[in-house]
């Protein structure tokens, strides 16, 4: 069993973006917060040559709903996966994995200058993550 917990110093990463109005141009830094992400996983044998593997994990949004851009629309993601692993031979392992991800609806509202305010959010927005390894053992 496995448990990772992550942090990624996001908030010194910098984004500048710029409106061009009819007077005026106004810049903006972009207000990103840092990242947390969690995992777990798990390998449950089955026999001698099978292995099932399950898996969770949780990464919180880069950015505050407020602060959302349409550039960058971090929202946090949520994943589950399963796989399994058969020992093919003495010295080879075949592996696959199948994860389902949630990305969240990355709400964003922005007021642009001629225009008025631009909102939206995501009705589907999730990916299928699927891996195939094979290992040489020594």
């Amino acid at each position: 069993m496995t448990l990772d917990i992550t942090w990624l110093d996001f908030s010194q990463f910098g984004l500048t973006s710029a409106t061009v109005g009819e007077s005026s141009i106004e810049v903006k830094d972009s207000n990103f917060d840092d990242i947390w992400a969690s995992s777990v996983g798990m390998n449950l044998p089955v026999d001698e040559q099978w292995t099932m593997r399950l898996g969770a994990a949780y990464v919180s949004s880069g950015v505050d709903s407020q602060n959302r851009g349409y550039a960058l629309r971090l929202d946090r993601i949520i994943g589950a996966g399963i796989g399994a692993e058969y020992q093919w031979r003495k010295d080879r392992i075949v592996g696959f994995n199948l994860t389902y991800y949630d990305l969240g609806d990355a709400p964003v509202t922005n007021d642009v200058p001629l225009v008025g305010t631009v909102a939206g959010e995501y009705s589907t927005n999730y990916a299928i993550g699927l891996d195939l390894s094979l290992r040489w053992l020594r």
